[in-house]
């Protein structure tokens, strides 16, 4: 699976130094270097980890590092267990890149917008909300909407509102704000 993943047979890579998995950056870098010394004193390491296929493409691993020690305990051999998560990886770029030039959009606006996340907790508010509601992005983030700017509603209709919003439909109203 290994290697299948990285691009390689097995005759071309016995004996090679991990490093030559990694992107120069990060192999000539101070973190790697305190990585295998970590290592090789006996701690493990979880992570996620950036590697480089054969054709030179980026890889995401969820990775697990073991060191195997000897009868002595002496570290001889660093087992590595490891799942591709490119794809997750990849996907959660994207989310937050499309998250940023939604927010670089709604911060150029004087209108009040606020995202909330399925708890239905403001993850997001832009300045057009700062300056209309006066509370801060800190204060705000966390908050439930409903209770934060019209907490004068009952819990009738804010199930209604979720319920709505819940079948992806849009939802307009017209309502006196604190």
């Amino acid at each position: 699976n290994y290697l299948s993943l990285f691009g390689y047979r097995a005759d071309e890579i016995c004996g090679w130094d991990h490093r030559q998995f990694c992107f120069p950056a990060f192999a000539d870098s101070p973190a790697y270097s305190a990585f295998w010394d970590s290592l090789r004193q006996g701690a493990p390491h979880s992570d996620l980890v950036e590697r480089q296929r054969r054709d030179g493409a980026q890889l995401w691993l969820e990775a697990t590092y073991i060191p195997v020690r000897d009868d002595g305990g002496e570290v001889q051999h660093i087992l590595k267990i490891a799942m591709d998560v490119s794809v997750r990886v990849q996907h959660e770029h994207d989310q937050n890149e499309r998250l940023r030039r939604l927010s670089l959009v709604a911060d150029a606006t004087d209108t009040a917008v606020l995202i909330s996340d399925a708890q239905w907790q403001i993850i997001y508010v832009n300045v057009g909300f700062v300056h209309m509601f006066g509370w801060t992005a800190d204060e705000a983030i966390g908050q439930r909407p409903i209770a934060l700017i019209s907490p004068q509603q009952d819990s009738v209709m804010v199930e209604g509102l979720r319920t709505i919003l819940r079948s992806g439909k849009p939802f307009e109203r017209e309502e006196v704000l604190v």
